[in-house]
């Protein structure tokens, strides 16, 4: 790779980094922000309105507690609340910013620093499947740039929501679905389920990418056996 074109991809990728964690914290925290930290205090809707019922007077200090990581509550009570209120969003992202929050802090620039890292992660991601499919580390350098310079990736950078934590999960099982099919190594298949499922457990759409994938798999084994056919009748002339 030619140095110009090196320190261009650098360029863009310091940008990327620069976009996704300054000022984390200063823009608004909007509702759907809201209900992720309430599903990181492992509290549900109901607890939260008898508890506001029964007080006289409410403080910023009683809301916070309800959107804050408790020790009064596990896993199992975010999922729970999910499975009742939120049945259409996956547990995986919810369990693991728990999990972040339980670390780093309830502060909003901490819940939302998990999306930061997951979408810094998905720009390596693009690398290697961008390389991988192409074959080429330079189509990889260009993929990775236009990824970490995105407008859509950069905003769901910054918000606490599964986005981030999906597209990196759609991108490591694309990788390893090219891999597997490449090398066809038991492994290679094992860990392309377990990112399949990954991905599946973060977001309800995956399903439709799960498709796709199948369709390919099937076009690649379509075009492998007409392939195998044609050298065949070839050999058998001569």
């Amino acid at each position: 790779m030619r140095r110009p074109l090196l320190l261009a991809i650098i360029a863009l990728l310091i940008v990327g980094i620069a976009l996704r964690v300054v000022q984390l914290d200063k823009k608004v925290f909007w509702i759907d922000e809201a209900f992720t930290a309430l599903r990181i205090s492992g509290y549900d809707e109901s607890e939260v309105v008898v508890y506001f019922q029964a007080q006289p007077l409410l403080t910023a200090g009683d809301l916070e507690r309800f959107q804050s990581y408790s020790r009064d509550k596990g896993i199992l009570d975010t999922i729970r609340g999910l499975a009742v209120h939120e049945p259409q969003l996956p547990p995986v992202y919810f369990v693991l910013v728990r999990a972040w929050a339980g670390f780093w802090g309830s502060s909003i620039a901490a819940i939302r620093s998990f999306s930061a890292v997951a979408s810094l992660l998905a720009v390596g991601g693009m690398y290697f499947l961008a390389a991988e499919l192409f074959g080429s580390a330079r189509v990889g350098g260009f993929a990775a740039a236009l990824l970490a310079i995105s407008p859509f990736q950069v905003l769901y950078a910054q918000e606490a929501r599964p986005y981030s934590l999906w597209t990196l999960t759609l991108l490591l099982a694309s990788f390893l679905l090219l891999r597997a099919l490449r090398r066809d190594r038991p492994l290679d298949w094992w860990l392309y389920a377990i990112a399949l499922v990954s991905a599946l457990y973060t977001f309800l759409f995956s399903i439709f990418v799960v498709f796709g994938y199948t369709l390919y798999v099937f076009a690649q084994a379509k075009s492998h056996t007409k392939n195998g056919q044609k050298v065949a009748v070839y050999s058998s002339a001569t």
